[in-house]
């Protein structure tokens, strides 16, 4: 399909899951503190972001295989066919589910006094947009 592909609802809802994810990735992942930006792979006071950060980098990565299989290599869902496509979006929103249900429960349960609630509360944002970018797709895709 092209570059034609990024006109299209599906292109559309590509290119917002990967701006999206890298935000969220990138607010998941890095920290500043009085002015030193250093790379936060765990957390004591939240461990299981780590699940977090890889389920985003897991939905981003093949987020970008499809988006440049697309682009540069023709119509995915010929090549893969309808139902791998849909399963592969079923992936992703399933693990978005998770990611966004593991930093719902942190935001719940740590107050605003923590130091990176503000960092806990964009991720989470971003994780539930991602959660209904990838159902919209799997709409999308059914309906083709």
């Amino acid at each position: 399909m092209g570059f034609a592909y990024m006109k299209t609802l599906h292109g559309l809802i590509a290119l917002l899951q990967l701006a999206v994810g890298f935000g969220a990735l990138f607010a998941c992942s890095f920290v500043w503190t009085n002015g030193d930006v250093y790379f936060q792979f765990y957390f004591t006071h939240i461990p299981a972001q780590i699940y977090v950060m890889f389920a985003l980098l897991i939905t981003w990565f093949i987020t970008i295989v499809l988006t440049f299989s697309e682009l540069f290599g023709g119509n995915t869902m010929e090549k893969l066919g309808k139902m791998k496509l849909i399963l592969i979006h079923i992936f992703n929103a399933v693990l978005m589910i998770i990611a966004a249900a593991v930093d719902s429960y942190y935001v719940h349960v740590n107050t605003s006094g923590y130091y990176y609630y503000t960092r806990l509360i964009v991720v989470t944002v971003f994780s539930w947009i991602l959660v209904a970018s990838y159902i919209v797709q799997i709409i999308y895709v059914i309906l083709q």
